[in-house]
């Protein structure tokens, strides 16, 4: 029913009220008729029950009366049954509500709804989201909008490089950089040289990563831009992407006073397959600076010399962090790890760990138990950079307090857990016993920050032994977060037992108390991992995680769960849960 439909039909029933007052009060008696009259076609109109209420709950959606629609749909529902098309017109509506939030908090959980429906109904959501004042909004929706592979989400992307905030343009210049934007090159050259020279150290990558050939001439003359940290991401640049064309120019950096530039080509020499380097590198290898000895000393393995390899040994055995890394790629180097992975310092073991890791060694257990088990109060694990930026490893930081006091901060945080998750990943490519016993310890010993992305790595697994040790975890004592989580899985899995229906408990008993919370935006120049997955932090991942599984089932109960979520559960969520409303309708 339109609008003026209901208007027409309260004017009727005003007028109605005002002839029957007449009638009562006597002030005109001829009224009784033209009253019954009116009468009969307003119970008519409203016998269209179909109509009529079906469209009186979109109204009150649409006028922001939120409570009263999911009330409205909610007694039509008990009459007719469930209303597909109409709930989806319902959700489309709550995201534009939400989107038209003043709370930073519904605005940036109805970005991620619309970024969960992953629909046609989202687009106009997340572009409303990009051009709001809140900076986390527009990165939220930019990463959203990044996992669309179409042109009209490429033209939105671009129009945040108008945004007021730095961060978000760089994000979006790193999005176009990705997907090879006709427009990026264009785009990361016009900012570059409006912001100030102190960023620019930013951009070589960028170019680099575009490969295309209007990127060449660029980066040639960032190799011999006057700042020495942007000379140096340009040749780390030229080295990651493999930029052969660029080889000759390369070579004449050697004689380049500045020590960052020299570990910098002494590793990319290497990466590059360099050969006629070798008699550069061997004088390099003895610079009277540790980090361009250890970086040319790989290169110089990587190119076939066996005096690399000696020196990174010997390196290693004087427990130089950068070179007990790179023994994951030297051969016969698992004894001497297995040895430093019993060393007194606990940088020495992650790092020790970490290489017989990539070597898929089984003796990587012991040492990936202690990492993981660190307690996140008291450590913080961190990527350690080289100087030149060529090499990284490991480090184990202290840290004083529990809870981050800001958000630069905040990020730290993300980033050890981003560690954790990356050494539990590699586990996965051990033989399977092993990482079954990995994670029978983090059950054992209620890792739940981890727990989210153990179980989902014995899901992907999909083994009899896997699903034996998730079915074990169901009947954890003192453990909900896991018991739930084991639950979970078993029913995506589709596995033998009443996992659906513990599911189904255990929306049932979630009160409306719990706020999804998204763990920090980490750019992408911090990232550990270049990919990068956006997710809510732990007391909320198991929440979506279910609606997600119950939204993909497509089920009419899940439909009706989800839908009471939304009317019952924490009034922020609802717009987080309208979008995964929309993908199970969908």
């Amino acid at each position: 029913m339109g609008l003026f439909k209901i208007n027409e039909y309260l004017k009727q029933w005003g007028t109605l009220r005002l002839l029957f007052e007449q009638l009562l009060s006597g002030i005109n008696s001829r009224c009784f008729k033209q009253a019954h009259f009116i009468l009969i076609l307003f119970a008519t109109q409203l016998l269209a029950i179909d109509d009529v209420s079906s469209s009186h709950v979109l109204y009150l959606m649409q006028c922001g009366e939120i409570e009263k629609s999911l009330k409205s749909y909610e007694l039509l529902a008990q009459k007719k049954g469930q209303n597909f098309d109409l709930l989806q017109k319902m959700a489309s509506l709550l995201l534009r509500l939400g989107i038209q939030s003043k709370d930073a908090e519904i605005e940036q959980l109805t970005i991620f709804g619309a970024g969960l429906a992953a629909s046609s109904h989202s687009l106009p959501i997340l572009e409303k989201g990009l051009t709001s004042g809140n900076m986390q909004t527009s990165l939220l929706a930019l990463h959203f909008l990044s996992l669309f592979q179409d042109d009209k989400s490429d033209e939105l992307i671009e129009k945040v490089l108008s945004s007021d905030f730095l961060m978000p343009r760089l994000e979006a210049l790193y999005v176009m950089a990705q997907k090879k934007h006709p427009h990026a090159i264009g785009q990361i050259e016009s900012l570059m040289y409006r912001l100030p020279s102190e960023i620019k150290p930013i951009f070589p990558s960028l170019f680099a990563l575009v490969g295309t050939p209007a990127a060449t001439p660029i980066l040639k003359e960032l190799l011999n831009d006057p700042n020495p940290s942007v000379r140096v991401e340009a040749l780390l640049s030229v080295g990651r992407f493999e930029k052969d064309e660029l080889l000759a120019l390369i070579r004449q950096k050697g004689s380049h006073p500045s020590l960052m530039e020299k570990e910098a080509l002494s590793t990319i020499l290497g990466s590059l397959k360099d050969s006629a380097s070798i008699p550069l590198l061997k004088n390099l290898v003895k610079n009277s600076i540790d980090n361009v000895q250890t970086a040319a000393a790989f290169s110089l393995f990587l190119l076939g010399d066996e005096e690399g390899e000696t020196h990174l040994i010997k390196k290693a055995e004087e427990k130089n962090l950068f070179a007990i890394c790179f023994l994951s790629a030297l051969p016969k180097t698992e004894e001497l790890l297995v040895h430093l992975m019993h060393d007194p310092h606990l940088d020495v073991r992650v790092n020790a760990t970490f290489a017989l890791l990539e070597k898929r060694d089984a003796r990587a257990l012991a040492g990936l138990q202690e990492i993981l088990l660190l307690d996140k109060k008291n450590f913080l694990l961190m990527p350690l950079i080289s100087p030149g930026r060529s090499m990284q490893a490991w480090r184990v930081m202290g840290t004083p307090s529990f809870y981050p006091k800001n958000e630069e901060e905040a990020i730290f945080w993300e980033v050890s857990l981003n560690i954790k998750e990356l050494f539990l990943k590699k586990a996965l490519d051990l033989p399977e016993k092993v990482f079954l016993t990995l994670a029978a310890t983090l059950f054992e010993h209620q890792i739940n920050e981890l727990i989210p992305s153990c179980v989902h790595a014995l899901e992907n697994l999909r083994t009899p032994l896997a699903i034996d040790l998730l079915k074990k975890q169901i009947l954890k004592p003192g453990a909900p977060l896991i018991r739930d989580y084991a639950h979970l899985a078993l029913f995506r899995l589709k596995a033998e037992g009443s996992h659906e229906q513990a599911i189904y408990d255990w929306v049932a008993r979630q009160g409306g108390n719990q706020l999804i919370q998204l763990r920090p935006y980490v750019p992408w120049k911090k990232r550990v991992d270049s990919l990068y997955s956006l997710t809510p932090e732990e007391t909320s991942r198991l929440l979506i995680e279910t609606y997600s599984a119950l939204a993909e089932s497509h089920k009419e109960k899940s439909v009706s769960l989800l839908f009471e979520a939304i009317q019952k559960g924490n009034r922020k969520n609802r717009f987080a849960l309208a979008g995964l409303l929309l993908r199970a309708i969908e």
